[in-house]
């Protein structure tokens, strides 16, 4: 039986940003976030939050996102990265409220659902990535090279999901949408809870596709 009535979409204090379309002049990147919640897509939010980008937050934790959204006072929406369903909604208003994206960050779930979520997100937001103008990007952040679960082992495990972003890349060439991989270990997970070394190649990624959304002072952030 389908679960599509059980979804709704929501839509969570947007804040002050304009919902009005980008142009080329304005060199500020619209990104998307999944798993913004908590920790890597959290600590990429408050990171990215900092540079000229328009940032659109998702998670299924309605409540924290929330509240980090206020904080950064930037733009949230549902999404449920597991569900085919609650992605397709949350594509459908970001479609119609921006209509196009210039980086989508895959970093929603653990194990098998971050490989199905980059699936799932990618595919459904692929029509405003492509309807942006300039440079375009996507970037998934993988599971921990040395944690993988029990369900679904070779999609929850680093080696899977490195072969599906590289599966997306090659289906991607030829166009102006480029596709990087970011796997943190566990150790560097251990090491750094707050993924501040993630994060900061993550930052050093999107800088790199669009320099001018950073300061000069934010293209090496401080440790």
């Amino acid at each position: 039986m389908s679960n599509q009535s059980s979804w709704r979409f929501v839509a969570l204090d947007p804040g002050p940003m304009s919902d009005m379309p980008l142009t080329p002049a304005d060199h500020r990147p619209r990104i998307v976030i999944t798993g913004a919640a908590s920790g890597v897509g959290r600590a990429a939010a408050v990171r990215l939050a900092a540079t000229r980008a328009q940032l659109i937050l998702a998670d299924n934790n309605s409540v924290a996102l929330g509240s980090l959204a206020r904080e950064l006072s930037v733009q949230a929406r549902f999404c449920d990265v597991a569900s085919e369903t609650s992605v397709t909604i949350f594509a459908a208003d970001l479609l119609a409220s921006f209509s196009t994206v210039h980086v989508l960050i895959n970093a929603a779930g653990d194990g098998y659902v971050r490989t199905l979520g980059m699936v799932q997100v990618s595919r459904a937001l692929m029509p405003a990535l492509r309807a942006a103008q300039g440079a375009k990007l996507i970037l998934n952040v993988g599971p921990s090279a040395e944690v993988a679960s029990s369900l679904f082992p070779s999609a929850s495990s680093s080696d899977g999901f490195d072969r599906l972003s590289k599966a997306l890349s090659d289906q991607l060439k030829g166009t102006s949408i480029g596709v990087e991989t970011l796997v943190p270990s566990a150790a560097e997970l251990e090491d750094d809870p707050d993924s501040t070394g993630a994060v900061s190649k993550l930052a050093e990624i999107v800088r790199r596709h669009f320099p001018d959304a950073f300061d000069d002072s934010e293209a090496q952030p401080s440790s």
